[in-house]
């Protein structure tokens, strides 16, 4: 079981990090917004006045910080669930802020926005799991 969540999670990371990748470099290319098919329009009176500095959080964080982590969770690392744990509140925050700056637009919002609670989910699946195994090997039944 605990192989299972892991892997589920770190192909959910790694998904969303092979998706975020080239969508964030291609902001941070031309943040007009051309290379993804928006217009600064659509940032409306948010902060940002072009894609730039969405488009680098989306490489470093939704991109480079998911790839590392499913690395992480393939590597079975013990605390990798908490890396999954981060980046599904963080992608989970992300849409929302998203939704609140240009609104409920695309359908891509709400999928990913139930891929940050499955990884928020199977994280705290994860952990709980090898919560009772590591506490079963340290107090062995009599």
């Amino acid at each position: 079981m605990t192989n299972f969540l892991r892997i589920a999670l770190a192909v959910l990371l790694l998904v969303v990090g092979l998706g975020a990748v080239p969508a964030g470099l291609a902001m941070i290319l031309a943040p007009d917004g051309s290379k993804v098919g928006m217009t600064p329009d659509l940032l409306g009176d948010s902060l940002f006045g072009s894609f730039l500095i969405p488009g680098i959080v989306l490489f470093a964080v939704n991109g480079l910080a998911n790839l590392g982590a499913a690395t992480l969770l393939f590597r079975k690392h013990p605390k990798a669930w908490l890396a999954g744990l981060g980046l599904g509140l963080f992608l989970c925050g992300w849409i929302f802020v998203q939704a609140g700056v240009i609104g409920w637009v695309f359908i891509l919002q709400p999928l990913f926005l139930g891929v940050g609670i499955l990884e928020v989910i199977l994280s705290v699946w994860l952990f709980r799991r090898n919560a009772y195994l590591e506490g079963n090997q340290t107090h062995p039944e009599p």
